[in-house]
């Protein structure tokens, strides 16, 4: 999973996010999405990524204005009848999203190769 480096010293990097109308579906959602499959559960997916159940539940439901039929289903009743699963929508939003993903970092080398061999060099690589 790709993580948001913003130290002195880290490489270029792409972060993608595509609009939809008023909408984003960011790499942020997608990995929260992606949780919430995995685990099974909002409240789960939400303390993996350090987020509130309620920013967690906003950022699914931005997410699922995107798009016209359910990203996933939760029902009610805790851990033993309870729980969130993905539809096959949100099945094939994950997986179209990595193969996005993995088409934009092979397009995007040649020119953060270039940004990288660019770029100032920072105070910390000085004080080295």
């Amino acid at each position: 999973m790709r993580k948001h480096h913003y130290e002195p010293g880290t490489p270029p990097a792409l972060h993608s996010k595509v609009s939809v109308d008023e909408n984003v579906i960011g790499m942020g959602k997608v990995e929260l999405l992606r949780l919430v499959g995995d685990l099974g559960s909002i409240s789960a997916a939400a303390k993996e990524m350090g987020l509130a159940y309620r920013r967690a539940w906003f950022l699914l439901e931005t997410l699922q204005l995107c798009f016209e039929e359910p990203l996933f289903t939760s029902a009610r009743g805790g851990s033993k009848q309870g729980g969130t699963s993905l539809t096959p929508l949100g099945e094939v939003l994950l997986e179209k999203h990595a193969t996005h993903l993995a088409a934009l970092d092979v397009a995007a080398v040649p020119f953060l190769d270039w940004v990288e061999s660019q770029k100032r060099v920072s105070l910390v690589d000085e004080d080295s």
